[in-house]
């Protein structure tokens, strides 16, 4: 991977779009196998990135992907990080992922996570995924999406 090379492409389109940048890091994550592209900007710039429910961030992620993809044909998943926050949210995802994995496994019962975001479930279900005592699977629609982890059954 040229983590340089991209690192300095995000740089250029954030200086040509007048967004200053303190710091461009990348970290891969094992538990969710995804790349980490965590951008430090000052905390007046970082309110454009989550306007509009993180719009901006989400836009700015799949653009970024699509320029990998065509320009450089990478096709690792990504994660568009700005100030920490995403970092923050996927480790209190893990965290919530393994305590529930721990219920389920003490108490011989389902938990139900609701009110998860898709972003959200794909991280517990990703995390209960290498336990092999446990599975997850999602139900309902839309907004009312939520997701179950159970205890496989013996065969």
């Amino acid at each position: 991977m040229e983590k340089d090379l991209y690192i300095k492409e995000i740089k250029l389109v954030l200086e040509m779009m007048g967004i200053k940048t303190k710091e461009i890091t990348t970290f891969f994550d094992n538990d969710l196998r995804i790349l980490f592209f965590s951008i430090r900007v000052p905390s007046y710039e970082e309110r454009i990135f989550f306007e509009n429910n993180n719009e901006v961030l989400r836009d700015f992620s799949h653009f970024f992907k699509l320029l990998f993809e065509k320009k450089y044909h990478f096709y690792q998943d990504s994660i568009f990080d700005i100030n920490k926050k995403n970092i923050h949210f996927v480790a209190e995802a893990k965290q919530k992922a393994l305590i529930a994995a721990e219920r389920v496994l003490f108490f011989d019962k389902p938990y139900e996570f609701k009110y998860s975001n898709a972003f959200e479930r794909m991280i517990i279900h990703s995390m209960i995924k290498k336990n092999p005592l446990l599975y997850s699977y999602s139900e309902g629609e839309g907004k009312e999406r939520y997701l179950i982890i159970k205890k496989k059954t013996p065969k």
